[in-house]
């Protein structure tokens, strides 16, 4: 399943984003909209790397 994001902005409102999911043939399955405050940014990664220096390697 894919999605299609499209923003719109009208002046004088806020602006929102029309997401769209359809399956594998193309066919929709459905169209939500949102203003832009209902979405949120992910979380920073909580894990780290670290990286060990094994001598010889």
């Amino acid at each position: 399943m894919g999605t299609l994001v499209e923003k719109h902005q009208i002046e004088g409102l806020e602006r929102g984003y029309r997401v769209e999911f359809f399956d594998r043939l193309g066919k929709t399955i459905t169209v939500v909209t949102l203003p832009e405050n209902s979405l949120r940014f992910p979380a920073p990664l909580r894990t780290r790397v670290k990286l060990i220096n094994h001598a010889g390697v």
